[in-house]
């Protein structure tokens, strides 16, 4: 529009129309609701009813309410920085804005405030003022017993005349002025701010124009060569327009393209869109313009009303691109489905698959594979797998079950020493050259040659060299699981974080893009342009 108006516009109605300036400068509005500014609100002598009291620093203050006794001594710098109602002498500056200062007593000596009327009644003295003085409109009323002025910025009386001298000199030897009965003037009279008046009416090429002439109903611009302002018809028209014939004429109403123009202006007449839908290959650059009456959109692809983005409830059903954060407030994500991929959000109930729980076990060290090992260091430690704890302390490491660490199923003393407790209490103790070793018949003491056999309910002694002939002789630790039966059961079992996990600063990677409810969502599917 460069800087030109549209006029004649009908009023708004519903969302979506173009609204005309009186619509947003009516002296009532209604803003409720509304969060975001405003402009400048103007009253027009009408009242704001019904105010509530101002509570914060910004609010409206109502009519009716008063500053507390703290608020007005604060607000007055411990109740001395006021002017007193008795009287009293300011020692700063007053900066009124654009205000007035009213109910002021007319001044009766020099120093006091002047009333308006004082300074703009029908007769004035200006007796003994030296000060200058603005613009004296006298609305047809003389300035009478004026002396005859001497100096050249005296006021001249009506009676008063040039001298010869004077009168040659003021017109340059008499020759640099118009003369009454007309004349033809070589050089350029500067108006100023000044108007020309009594003049008549233009009626050919070359005179001056009077303004009703160029601002009447009908205007005629025939034989008009140079350029003219905005015209401004207020919903008349122009009638009787002759068909443009060149590129910057006005175009009359049933005036058409012929077939080779519409070709030419729409690029072999297949760039432009049609009434009754079509596709575009190309892009639409809208400045800072809106699209309005747009439909709402209702599935991928369809341009989004500036509500269905900014609702309190969004849906993301079908969203495959980057959102940005989502921030719930203390809400929650419902009907989230199992994440399936690495980067799923992953449901409450969600449980891991063995094949995720084991790897998962290994990626934190808590499955020890061939290449893991567990270091410790001088402290005392314990490594729990399910029931089973391996561990260390006062100088011994230890394999036990982990809700009776005090009963010590394998113990390894700092001495060398081995001790292997059964469910009685039965050790079995290795000293010497005397070796524990696990036959497919049974539990083998050997240190030479195999002297006799276990016989049930038999004990084995530091020297015994027996050998296990009957199945229900049974050497054990006194523990619930080994390594490989804990690993079987995280396979075996799907696991649930009873408790929170804290991630410390440490990030979840890999994590699949959500695609249902449910699902965990990436960070580019929440940080994206939409």
């Amino acid at each position: 529009m460069g800087a030109n108006k549209i006029t004649g516009l009908a009023a708004a109605t519903a969302n979506g129309d173009a609204v005309r300036w009186e619509q947003i400068h009516s002296a009532s509005h209604s803003l409720d609701g509304h969060t975001g500014p405003v402009g400048n609100l103007t009253l027009n002598s009408k009242k704001i009813i019904s105010l509530a009291n101002g509570t914060a620093a910004q609010d409206a203050m109502a009519f009716g309410q008063k500053y507390t006794n703290a608020e007005a001594v604060s607000a007055v710098a411990a109740g001395d920085d006021y002017l007193k109602l008795v009287g009293d002498t300011m020692g700063g500056v007053i900066n009124m804005g654009a205000n007035k200062i009213t109910g002021l007593a007319a001044a009766t000596t020099n120093g006091d405030a002047v009333r308006w009327e004082q300074i703009h009644s029908a007769s004035h003295s200006l007796d003994g003022h030296t000060g200058p003085v603005g613009n004296l409109t006298l609305n047809s009323k003389k300035i009478i017993s004026l002396a005859n002025g001497t100096a050249a910025q005296d006021a001249m009386a009506f009676g008063q005349k040039y001298t010869n001298a004077e009168a040659v000199s003021a017109v340059a030897a008499g020759d640099d002025y118009l003369k009454l009965v007309g004349d033809t003037m070589g050089g350029v009279i500067n108006m100023g701010a000044n108007k020309i008046t009594g003049l008549a009416a233009a009626t050919t090429n070359g005179d001056a124009v009077r303004w009703e002439q160029i601002h009447s109903a009908s205007h005629s611009l025939d034989g008009h060569t140079g350029p003219v302002g905005n015209l401004t018809l207020n919903s008349k028209k122009i009638i009787s327009l002759a068909n443009g014939t060149v590129a910057q004429d006005a175009m009359a109403f049933g005036q058409k393209n012929t077939n080779a123009e519409a070709v030419s202006a729409v690029a072999a007449g297949d760039d432009y869109l049609k009434l009754v839908g079509d596709t575009m290959g190309g892009v639409i650059n809208m400045g800072a313009n809106k699209i309005t009456g747009l439909a709402a959109a209702t599935a991928n692809g369809d341009a989004v009303r500036w509500e269905q983005i900014h609702s309190a409830s969004h849906s993301l059903d079908g969203h495959t691109g980057p959102v940005g954060n989502l921030t719930l407030n203390s809400k929650k994500i419902i009907s989230l489905a199992n994440g399936t991929a690495a980067q799923d959000a992953m449901a409450f109930g969600q449980k891991y698959t063995n094949a995720e729980a084991v790897q998962a076990a290994e990626d934190a060290g808590l499955i020890l594979s061939a290449t893991k090992t567990i270091t410790t260091g001088d402290e005392d430690t314990a490594h729990t797998f399910g029931r089973a704890a391996l561990g260390s302390a006062a100088d011994i490491a230890y394999w036990a079950h982990r809700d009776q660490l005090a009963r010590k199923a394998i113990v390894q003393l700092a001495t060398g020493a081995v001790s292997l407790d059964s469910a009685a209490s039965i050790a079995l103790k290795q000293g010497g050259n005397i070796k524990l070793g696990i036959l497919s018949t049974g539990v083998q003491l050997s240190g030479g040659a195999i002297v006799t056999t276990i016989e049930n309910n038999d004990s084995l002694g530091t020297s015994d060299t027996k050998l296990c002939t009957q199945g229900n002789v049974k050497a054990y630790a006194d523990t619930k699981a080994t390594a490989a039966e804990a690993h079987a059961y995280v396979e075996a079992n799907a696991l649930t974080l009873a408790n929170a996990l804290a991630m410390g600063t440490n990030k979840i990677t890999g994590l699949a893009a959500a695609t249902a409810n449910g699902d965990a969502v990436r960070w580019e599917q929440i940080h994206s342009a939409s």
